[in-house]
């Protein structure tokens, strides 16, 4: 039985790191210019299943969907794997089923941006909304895989007296992490749609009353993002302190990807352009999310004792004599 939960775990990882190749992929759709490349039909491409004789901005495309079709099945498989594995009420059933929720919702939001046609360069005031509510679903996602992955070898229960203390704190920084990767996508947004020749227009552009929205509130994502990992700096040293042997792996890993991401950040801003500083931007932002998840997770919950701890001690006593 352990051996079998082990292996679903490794599934699982597996499946939050194809999840996570997805999205970076999805990026580099937009950052090529090629979320027209399918037209507007969807799932099927330029109206087929299979193209022939693909452009590159097609098959750019197609493959996004053939691996977010991938990521989806895959998380199917991890809720009919975790029903038959697991009994009911187990912690890592619910997580499967959130994360095939949230795997539903992300491929509606994809459909919709397709079917509505606002890709590229469309500039429809419904766009903004609807990446929001994709960046956040996303986050969301990839939170329900991780804990799903690490749920399957733990019993978890809900410490209820941490939960007193700190959930409202943990709440706080995961609605941070979302709040600064909606004002990144937003300012990718803008700097996509209306871009700069150089940096120092691109800054001018930011303060011109005149400029689209989408530009003006860009200058937003940096003090948003320094404000956050100040925050989130705070939270993790100060709930991990009295017991930092045991949060020493999502704690140190969060503390060091904020910092990273800081300066990844600044290096692609100043590079005002080139699609790698980007992606590595993109993926930090995610792998955030991961450590938070880790942290809050470990911080808010407990292992179950076993069974035969919590038997009367002179029960255990004439076991072990016989």
């Amino acid at each position: 039985m352990i051996k079998k939960q082990h292996s679903f775990a490794r599934f699982a990882y597996f499946t939050l790191g194809l999840t996570l190749l997805v999205i970076l992929w999805g990026a580099f759709v937009r950052l090529s210019g090629s979320g027209d490349g399918c037209g507007a039909s969807w799932p099927l491409c330029q109206g087929v299943l299979v193209p022939r004789s693909p452009t590159s901005e097609m098959a750019i495309e197609f493959l996004h969907r053939m691996s977010s079709g991938l990521a989806f099945l895959m998380v199917v498989v991890l809720l009919v794997w975790s029903r038959k594995l697991y009994r009911r009420g187990a912690a890592v059933r619910r997580f499967a089923a959130w994360s095939l929720v949230f795997m539903i919702s992300e491929s509606l939001i994809g459909a919709a941006l397709v079917m509505f046609e606002w890709v590229d360069q469309s500039t429809a005031p419904g766009r903004v909304g609807i990446l929001v509510l994709h960046q956040v679903n996303t986050f969301l996602l990839i939170s329900s895989i991780l804990l799903t992955a690490r749920s399957a070898t733990r019993d978890w229960l809900l410490d209820r007296s941490a939960a007193r203390q700190h959930f409202r704190k943990l709440l706080a920084g995961y609605s941070l992490l979302c709040l600064t990767a909606v004002f990144g996508v937003v300012a990718a947004l803008g700097s996509m749609l209306y871009p700069a020749p150089t940096l120092l227009e691109g800054v001018q552009m930011d303060f011109i009353a005149a400029s689209p929205m989408v530009v003006r509130i860009r200058i937003l994502h940096p003090l948003v993002a320094v404000t956050t990992a100040a925050f989130l700096w705070w939270l993790v040293v100060s709930l991990s302190s009295a017991k930092r042997d045991e949060y020493a792996g999502p704690a140190g890993m969060l503390l060091g990807v904020l910092l990273f991401q800081l300066m990844i950040g600044f290096a692609a801003w100043l590079a005002h352009g080139p699609v790698v500083p980007k992606l590595v931007h993109l993926l930090l932002a995610d792998l955030a999310v991961i450590a938070f998840t880790a942290f809050a997770a470990d911080m808010l919950t407990k292992e179950k004792m076993p069974a035969e701890s919590t038997e009367p001690q002179n029960v255990r006593l004439a076991v072990s004599q016989s």
